[in-house]
């Protein structure tokens, strides 16, 4: 795998989840702003205390994952020695998406509640430089980290709105 292709497959996912969550009745912004604590793909409207604002949503594709088991979570780029993904989004929301054979799983959580998990739960392996080097991940086993998640592309828009409502812990999606 090059970096191309997953670049392709990673704005492939991103394209699955826009289309999803605007199936669901959602106004989805792209932002794909990737600079020092504004680490985020897309935004979604929603209801809040203080009425109608937005969050973040930090898009993740793993195409190992149906073959590895493994939730592989992106924190550093050794080749530029700086804190990345996890380590420095601004995003509310983290979506992981697993393929399943030929179809797509949608996998949601809050990045409150992740970034507790990760505090928690020492992964079962911390590697250093993958890919073409410029990435530190930790992996966590599916069946260890999936129970803080949703899988929301089995559900109706009602569903879906409820869930990602849940996990804002804010008020009610628009």
């Amino acid at each position: 795998m090059t970096f191309k292709s997953d670049l392709r497959a990673g704005k492939r996912a991103e394209k699955i989840v826009k289309n999803l969550l605007e199936n669901s009745g959602f106004s989805v912004s792209d932002i794909d702003q990737k600079g020092k604590n504004a680490y985020k793909d897309m935004e979604v409207k929603f209801e809040g205390k203080n009425g109608v604002t937005t969050a973040g949503i930090e898009v993740k594709f793993d195409r190992l994952a149906q073959f590895t088991q493994n939730f592989c979570l992106e924190y550093h780029n050794p080749k530029k020695d700086t804190p990345s993904n996890i380590s420095i989004t601004s995003s509310l929301l983290y979506i992981y998406v697993i393929p399943d054979g030929s179809n797509l799983n949608v996998w949601v959580t809050s990045v409150l509640i992740l970034k507790k998990f990760m505090s928690e739960n020492k992964p079962y392996k911390d590697l250093k430089k993958v890919g073409d080097g410029n990435a530190s991940v930790y992996l966590y086993k599916l069946d260890d980290i999936l129970p803080i998640f949703k899988r929301i592309d089995n559900l109706n828009p009602k569903q879906v709105k409820v869930t990602l409502a849940k996990f804002l812990g804010e008020g009610k999606i628009k």
